[in-house]
């Protein structure tokens, strides 16, 4: 399916439908979350009491989880819009993009990173002398950091 739309009026539906549940997602993560305390519930969560409300909170805490990675695909998509249809498509793109995008993950990472230890971010364990902070931005490289676990979800 052709997702361009140069010089066309017509939209995608099931885009437009995407973009809906992301948005309510999104909106949900912002908004409802904070209001119930989901992120402590599943603190504590244990399958010996379970019942509606919490199978509630949990599904709402998933589904509002789910919105920026559906907006990213949504974003490759209609950006890539690439020819995926043999084995040898799929080599080509990541021979060609694979770098590019484990090199903006990086630069992201480090970003992050320098402004959560400088920034003396709350509920981040403060880090004392050069060697440690050193040692965690490696870590964080190298996509085993607890610093910046926030990010690999999407």
């Amino acid at each position: 399916m052709d997702l361009s739309t140069e010089g066309s009026k017509s939209r995608v539906f099931w885009l437009d439908i995407a973009r809906f549940i992301a948005i309510i997602s999104i909106t949900m993560n912002h908004a409802v979350n904070r209001t119930l305390n989901l992120e402590k519930l599943l603190d504590n969560f244990s399958f010996d009491l379970i019942d509606f409300d919490i199978l509630l909170r949990t599904g709402i805490y998933i589904f509002s989880r789910l919105g920026v990675p559906i907006f990213f695909m949504i974003t490759g998509a209609l950006i890539l819009n690439k020819n995926f249809k043999t084995f040898e498509d799929v080599k080509y793109f990541y021979k060609n993009n694979l770098l590019k995008i484990f090199i903006t993950s990086e630069i992201w990472l480090g970003i992050m990173y320098f402004f959560i230890i400088f920034s003396d971010m709350p509920d981040y364990e403060k880090l004392y002398g050069l060697g440690p902070k050193v040692e965690w931005f490696f870590r964080t490289l190298f996509f085993d950091s607890r610093y910046t676990y926030g990010n690999i979800w999407y």
